[in-house]
């Protein structure tokens, strides 16, 4: 027994060299130390790495775009965009001499006023001046420039033959100014979603729809009355009823039902209708 519990020097020489390098070791070892050697070292490489960098930029400070500044260009972008449409809606106005000139001579402006804008006849004579001033007009809103656009194309197209061209002072010839201001108004304005949804926006549909049915363009004609009935409702004018009551009703309100009804007259009575039927 002692014999096999004491080993002699020469069976402790006798062992190989890995033997050698794990007795010699620098840590200490146990026999209720279960944990091999090589998971210590594992274990210490772990610890580093799962160790916070703060050095290193997340994910979000490095590539994604703050909310906020987003926003910020997307709305400056808008603004900018804006702008430079009221710039060129602006440019697009003649003289108020060639204005009042082009009212006073034409028929377009009586159906502007009894026929598709009739709420006009009750508005102030302060307050029509003010709509139809080319200066206050156009430093507005584009969508009230654009109103006054389609307003003098109606009345170039409703001009009677023997019009005294020459005190016009614009140098561009009306049939010109016409079409372009139709184009331009039809294809910047009324096609934006985001500029139409007010009163204005239905109104240049409405003078758009007229426009078109007087020069016998009924399909285009019916589409922007259509156009303008949908834009109506989401606004909410098919619920309004005039309130009856001894004083006057609400100049806005009477606005919104006139409207409503002159939108539902034109699409009924457009040939259009009866083929959809």
């Amino acid at each position: 027994m002692e014999k096999v519990m004491q080993p002699s020097n020469e069976s402790h020489s006798a062992l190989p060299g890995p033997v050698d390098y794990v007795v010699n070791s620098s840590t200490p070892t146990s026999i209720y130390d279960s944990r091999p050697q090589f998971v210590s070292v594992f274990d210490d490489d772990f610890r580093q790495q799962a160790a916070p960098n703060t050095s290193m930029r997340t994910p979000n400070s490095a590539y994604t775009p703050n909310a906020t500044s987003l926003q910020t260009s997307a709305t400056g972008a808008f603004h900018g965009r804006i702008a430079k449409l009221q710039r060129e809606l602006s440019a697009l106005l003649p003289c108020q001499e060639d204005v009042d000139y082009l009212a006073d001579s034409s028929h377009g402006w009586w159906l502007i006023q009894q026929h598709m804008l009739s709420h006009l006849l009750r508005v102030p004579e302060s307050e029509l001046r003010e709509r139809f001033d080319v200066l206050t007009v156009s430093s507005s809103r584009p969508m009230i420039i654009a109103r006054l656009l389609l307003c003098i194309a109606l009345c170039i197209q409703q001009l009677p033959p023997n019009v005294e061209l020459p005190r016009l002072q614009t140098k561009v010839p009306l049939l010109e100014m016409m079409q372009k201001n139709i184009n331009f108004v039809t294809k910047e304005v009324i096609s934006d979603d985001e500029l139409t949804g007010s009163m204005e926006g239905i109104e240049c549909f409405a003078l758009q729809g007229l426009y078109q049915v007087i020069a016998g363009n009924l399909r285009r004609g019916w589409l922007a009355f259509r156009k303008a009935i949908n834009v109506a409702q989401l606004m909410g004018l098919h619920r309004i009823s005039l309130r009856t009551s001894q004083g006057a009703p609400d100049p806005m309100e009477a606005r919104r039902h006139n409207m409503w009804f002159q939108l539902i007259r034109e699409v009924c009575r457009n040939p259009m209708s009866n083929l959809r039927r």
